[in-house]
C-alpha cells in the first residue's frame, strides 16, 4: 500500500489508481463514504443515496440499494451495523 500526502490527510492506495467504464447516476456531483465493506454514494441537491458492496464497486451488474434523504442538501451518508443510515 502507498500513502500520498495531501494537506492534513493522506490519500492511500493498495494499487495504482485508475477509471473503469462503471457509472452511478446522479443528478449532481456528490461524496462516496466506504465503510464496513459498503459503499454509499450521496447525490447532492436530491439526496439519492445507493449503497454497494464496496468489492463489487467496480463491477457494472453489482446489485445498488437505493434510499433518498428527507431534506436533502449536500452531505454524505453511511450505513450502520444495525441497518439505519
Amino acid at each position: 500500500m502507498t500513502a500520498e500526502p495531501h494537506r492534513d490527510h493522506s490519500h492511500h492506495f493498495a494499487g495504482e489508481p485508475h477509471l473503469t467504464e462503471v457509472t452511478y447516476q446522479a443528478p449532481k456531483a456528490g461524496h462516496v463514504v466506504v465503510h464496513e465493506g459498503r459503499t454509499v454514494l450521496f447525490g447532492d441537491g436530491d439526496g439519492s443515496n445507493q449503497v454497494v458492496d464496496s468489492a463489487k464497486i467496480a463491477d457494472p451488474d453489482a446489485a445498488a440499494r437505493a434510499f433518498s434523504a428527507d431534506a436533502p442538501h449536500h452531505g454524505v451518508a453511511l450505513k450502520l451495523d444495525e441497518g439505519s443510515f
